[in-house]
């Protein structure tokens, strides 16, 4: 009988090791599958698409542009070369060719474009220097208060050139000069006028100074410039709107004439008609004309002192 029993026990040792074999083997390849993805197609792992059931066809999934109702749109127009035509004060058409775009406003999506052969648009001017970019339309003079405060600043020629006034100012200079600032050099006839307010804007935002010069005949012409400098010493131009020209004198049936030669290369010479500004109580009167650049100024014998 011992012989059965010793038996079975090999028996029993060989299947419990066949077992623990079998189960290493199971947990060995268990470990080099990929995870199972929730939604995979059996069979396919690591696809990362969700399983369609049987007979369902796959959808691609909605973007944001797909879910927008585009309830708030803007029509935005590109042109083409436009023309722009002065309307008024403020504004200027502009018209001409043009793409004409429908945006949502919501989601950024363009809805639509199509080429537009004419369309205008109303457009505001922008102005730099007196003049709008687009249009050329000149900015008008803004208008001095009757009650506007003048300073009138006398020049003194230079010993050598008697007839040459320099006048360099800062903002600290300018600060004191009232509303209207006279330049006139001593014992001259002509002088100039600066509306003080905006140079000082100038000025103060550019740390720099204004210079004028003046070269007077007495009678016959005056050669003069107004230059602006920012702190680095570099130019700018001034907005012709804020300076004159004024001559003293009497008035005369005939009006005054001025005509304005620019420097050479500069452009053709210009004549205007001076006004009349009479005087009151100790002011003088003069004639006042419009500020055209630096150059030269000629006016007639008529209306002068």
């Amino acid at each position: 009988m011992e012989e059965p029993i010793s038996n079975m026990k090999r028996k029993l040792f060989a299947l419990l090791v066949l077992l623990a074999l079998f189960a290493a083997a199971a947990a060995a390849g268990a470990e080099t599958l990929p995870p199972e993805v929730p939604g995979e197609t059996a069979g396919e792992p690591g696809s990362g698409e969700p399983a369609a059931a049987e007979g369902d066809e796959t959808l691609p999934l909605a973007t944001p542009t797909d879910l927008c109702a585009h309830e708030h749109t803007r029509t935005v127009r590109y042109f083409d070369s436009p023309m722009y035509t002065p309307l008024n004060a403020e504004y200027h058409i502009v018209s001409g060719t043009a793409l004409e775009e429908v945006l949502c406003l919501d989601c950024g999506e363009s809805l639509s474009a199509e080429k537009v052969s004419y369309v205008e648009e109303i457009h505001p001017h922008l102005n730099r220097k007196g003049r709008c970019v687009f249009c050329g339309r000149e900015e008008e003079a803004p208008e001095i208060p009757a009650e506007a405060q003048e300073v009138v600043l006398l020049l003194a020629g230079a010993e050598d050139q008697p007839d040459r006034f320099v006048c360099t100012l800062t903002e600290m200079d300018l600060a004191d000069a009232g509303d209207i600032l006279v330049l006139r050099p001593e014992g001259r006839d002509a002088a100039l006028v600066l509306q003080a307010e905006p140079f000082r804007k100038e000025i103060r935002s550019t740390g720099g100074t204004l210079t004028a010069e003046i070269n007077s005949e007495q009678g016959l012409a005056v050669n003069a410039s107004v230059r602006l400098y920012d702190a680095d010493g570099r130019e700018t131009e001034p907005d012709k709107r804020n300076i004159s020209l004024r001559i003293y004198g009497e008035e005369s049936k005939k009006p005054l004439a001025v005509t304005y030669n620019p420097p050479a290369g500069e452009g053709k010479p210009t004549e205007q008609q001076a006004s009349w500004v009479p005087g009151s109580g100790e002011k003088e009167g003069y004639w006042q004309a419009a500020w055209q650049g630096s150059g030269e100024y000629r006016y007639g014998a008529e209306g002068r002192k």
